[in-house]
């Protein structure tokens, strides 16, 4: 998987781990993300080693915030342009114009819900305030995509 080159591809190339020490290139955040933890957390600070609950939580987390909730602000990729272009008749843009209802429907009424619920279910078992109880790696991922949500206001359904 290391010797792969994607240097000729340029958006790719932004967005890369090159590993050395285990030889191994990767593209995608939440892969990037579970794979420097499972390498390089050894004491299991921020990814529970010993329990699969909350690892599936984390698990849980990451792809969702990777796929599902990316898919709110998603216009970074080549694909997602071109499919961009092709439904509205026009070029593509990183914050095309206009109010995108569906997204804001979505975060209102199914992704904050989700979240929220995680955070007051621990929050009620007095077991912390943070997606896990504790600070972990899945307070982080969501993060990210809540920083990038929060940068896209096509994404929050207030135009450009």
């Amino acid at each position: 998987m290391g010797s792969h080159d994607v240097s000729s591809i340029d958006w790719l190339r932004r967005r890369v781990l090159l590993d050395p020490n285990v030889d191994v290139t990767l593209f995608e955040s939440a892969a990037i993300v579970l794979h420097l933890l499972d390498t390089y957390d050894l004491e299991g600070k921020l990814l529970a080693k010993n329990d699969p609950k909350a690892r599936a939580l984390v698990y849980l987390i990451a792809f969702y915030c990777s796929s599902t909730l990316d898919n709110l602000n998603a216009t970074s990729s080549p694909i997602q342009q071109a499919v961009m272009q092709h439904q509205k008749g026009q070029p593509a843009s990183m914050n095309p114009p206009g109010v995108d209802q569906v997204k804001l429907t979505a975060w209102v009424e199914v992704v904050a819900p989700f979240f929220e619920g995680i955070l007051q279910e621990n929050k009620g078992k007095g077991i912390g305030d943070y997606l896990l109880g504790n600070f972990s790696v899945a307070d982080v991922l969501f993060g990210h995509s809540l920083f990038g949500i929060h940068n896209k206001p096509i994404s929050r359904g207030l135009g450009s």
